[in-house]
């Protein structure tokens, strides 16, 4: 499963931004893992689909910009 790798890659820099005292209380690295990879990859999709990933690069800072603030202090 391609997902898998990229859940444990992004839950080990959240455990890391955690440890450094970067993410909000309260937040599950493993949830907020899935949600990252899962987020990431929809962008990907509906760009393909949509712009054939023309608007790839500002949709991935947007979904950033969105997500960041969710977790950071």
């Amino acid at each position: 499963t391609p997902f898998v790798g990229w859940m444990s890659f992004v839950r080990s820099k959240l455990e890391e931004a955690s440890a450094d005292g970067h993410l909000r209380d309260g937040i599950s690295v493993e949830e907020a893992a899935w949600h990252i990879v899962a987020t990431f990859f929809g962008v990907q999709e509906v760009s393909h689909q949509l712009s054939e990933r023309a608007d790839l690069l500002e949709r991935v800072d947007l979904m950033w910009d969105f997500l960041l603030p969710g977790l950071t202090k």
